[in-house]
């Protein structure tokens, strides 16, 4: 990691405790967020956008309300591999669901979003992991269609 001290990630403790001390919060313009390739890979096996609550989406959210969406359900990201200093990319792993919501929203690809920065890409298993810990929870408590079946489906698809 890049961090003044080397931090040893063995566990998905580890990686836990890494992302509660070496976050940073930064403003991303959107047009320089990607989806992690791992979160999309879940994503798509799973099709978890469709278990998503039905509700109105208007095409624009105000500037403060992308504020508190981006705050309250906030975008965990790390520097993609494509990343240069004069055009920086990152990678979303967590708080996918409302990368999603800014997508549809018809936001402008200028607009800076708050993101919770990590140093250093993480290994995939934890990105794995932290994904599906991120899903998990989505789905019990956003997801509209709760059937054990489905459930299952979403599980074993991941």
């Amino acid at each position: 990691m890049t961090t003044q001290k080397k931090i040893r990630i063995k566990t998905y403790a580890d990686f836990i405790s890494y992302l509660t001390t070496d976050v940073t919060l930064v403003s991303v313009e959107l047009q320089n967020l990607q989806l992690a390739a791992v979160a999309n890979t879940l994503i798509q096996a799973a099709n978890l956008v469709s278990l998503y609550k039905t509700r109105s989406n208007p095409s624009e959210l105000s500037e403060s309300a992308t504020s508190v969406l981006t705050l309250q359900s906030p975008l965990l990201c790390y520097p993609a591999k494509s990343s240069t200093s004069d055009q920086p990319k990152f990678e979303v792993f967590g708080g996918v669901m409302t990368y999603q919501r800014l997508l549809t929203c018809q936001q402008p690809q200028s607009m800076k979003i708050p993101v919770l920065l990590i140093p250093d890409i993480p290994a995939e298993k934890f990105l794995r992991l932290y994904c599906l810990h991120d899903f998990t929870r989505m789905f019990l408590h956003d997801a509209h269609n709760t059937e054990l079946k489905t459930g299952q489906g979403c599980a074993s698809a991941s």
